[in-house]
């Protein structure tokens, strides 16, 4: 039995399935990333051929002023580093103990999965969905 919250980004992989039909009885409801749309299907949680992999928390993607810790518990710091001179857009990276400065994302897919220490996530729990995580 794994534990996931609400707004989890997973990447789910089911291996050499073949689809049959869609029924009423819904385990998980999924979120398209681009469209927004839902998805509920049940998984066969328990095969072989099923992983599951948590990708990133649900705050993520990290915001100026978050205060992030890596699987190996080395901490990461939000900053905003756009020339605001020349663009209002954004621009998030990580900072390191270390002074290293990488994209969010490839800072999650280095060294992740990553949790966000300050501030602190809610305290909040979603449903509890058997299979690994």
């Amino acid at each position: 039995m794994a534990e996931y919250r609400e707004g989890e980004l997973l990447r789910i992989v089911i291996d050499g399935a073949r689809f049959a039909a869609l029924t009423a009885t819904l385990d998980v409801t999924l979120i398209h990333p681009q469209t927004g749309i839902k998805l509920g299907i049940r998984l066969p949680w328990g095969w072989d051929a099923v992983t599951v992999e948590r990708v990133a928390p649900p705050e993520w993607p990290p915001r100026p002023g978050d205060l992030w810790q890596d699987r190996n518990g080395c901490s990461w710091f939000a900053a905003d580093i756009h020339d605001i001179e020349a663009t209002d857009d954004v621009e998030i990276v990580l900072i390191s103990e270390g002074n290293q400065r990488l994209f969010p994302d490839d800072v999650n897919q280095r060294y992740g999965p990553m949790a966000r220490v300050h501030p602190r996530p809610e305290t909040t729990t979603g449903g509890e969905v058997a299979g690994d995580g």
